[in-house]
């Protein structure tokens, strides 16, 4: 019965610590910059875009084309550097559990 209670006890604790990475993801940036700088777009540790920047000099009709392709680029950069974040903080809450990671 007390080994129930003590699981019971690791489990809330892993919640919380969940819970807090979680916040500390939200609240983490990470940024990818493509174009030479021209084009930057922001990320969070939820994998979310919250900005995108695009230096006034690339947008013209004739640089459609290059600025999508960008854009693409760039995203998928950033969701690639938020996802390699938020495994590393996940990491040690995952330790905890004896999983392969």
């Amino acid at each position: 019965m007390a080994n129930m209670f003590g699981k019971m006890g690791e489990v809330l604790k892993l919640q919380r610590e969940a819970k807090k990475i979680q916040k500390e993801l939200r609240n983490t940036e990470v940024e990818s910059v493509s174009g030479g700088g021209k084009i930057k777009v922001i990320l969070n540790g939820e994998v979310q875009v919250t900005k995108i920047e695009i230096d006034e000099e690339v947008l013209k009709p004739e640089n459609k084309t290059e600025i999508e392709n960008s854009l693409i680029n760039t995203i998928n950069a950033g969701v690639k550097k938020a996802q390699a974040e938020a495994a590393e903080k996940s990491k040690g809450m995952l330790s905890k559990l004896n999983l392969p990671i």
